[in-house]
């Protein structure tokens, strides 16, 4: 069941999906919709708010009927993360509640070796989006002492599909500082 400011979302992202046909532009029109959203109250069912003890929790909200786009909520306990990976399509990010830190990445694509390029602390209200194959690369972790939920419209069908993960990737090992 979707709640009604859900519910205008999903009939918004229609009407963006069939405005804009680039996927960078697609992202960034979502993306104001989601920080509208996320100024709303009961954006919601609890039912989409239920945690996992063992990992981030993964709730589909909505699928389109033609498999255009997904909402999907993920809910995330302190310290759960997820892998380093990157999507299959393109994605736009809101916290809702409490605190997400993203790391990102870029391949070197002559060494295969992943170098770190930012770090940020997502807060509530706050939108990203990732296009790829550029800035699609990343890693996602509550770094808050509260439960975190955090909406997420993907460019598929993510019930069909069951992820927006394309590919995960080890974790970077650090290079060493030499002391002369």
């Amino acid at each position: 069941m979707l709640t009604e400011p859900m519910r205008n979302f999903v009939r918004e992202l229609d009407r963006l999906h069939r405005e804009a046909a680039d996927p960078q532009a697609r992202a960034e029109r979502v993306s104001e919709r989601l920080r509208s959203l996320l100024a709303a109250d009961d954006v919601l069912d609890p039912r989409h708010t239920e945690p996992d003890p063992r990992a981030y929790r993964q709730h589909l909200v909505h699928v389109d009927a033609q498999g255009r786009f997904s909402v999907v909520a993920l809910v995330w306990l302190p310290g759960q993360e997820t892998p380093i990976h990157s999507h299959v399509c393109w994605c736009v990010v809101g916290v809702l509640t409490g605190l997400e830190a993203e790391t990102r990445y870029q391949l070197d694509p002559v060494t295969g070796e992943l170098a770190e390029t930012e770090r940020a602390i997502n807060m509530p209200g706050d939108v990203c989006w990732l296009v790829p194959p550029d800035e699609d690369i990343h890693k996602v972790r509550n770094d808050g002492q509260s439960i975190a939920v955090s909406l997420h419209v993907y460019g598929t069908d993510i019930g069909r599909l069951g992820s927006s993960i394309n590919r995960t990737y080890r974790e970077p090992i650090p290079v060493a500082s030499s002391k002369a």
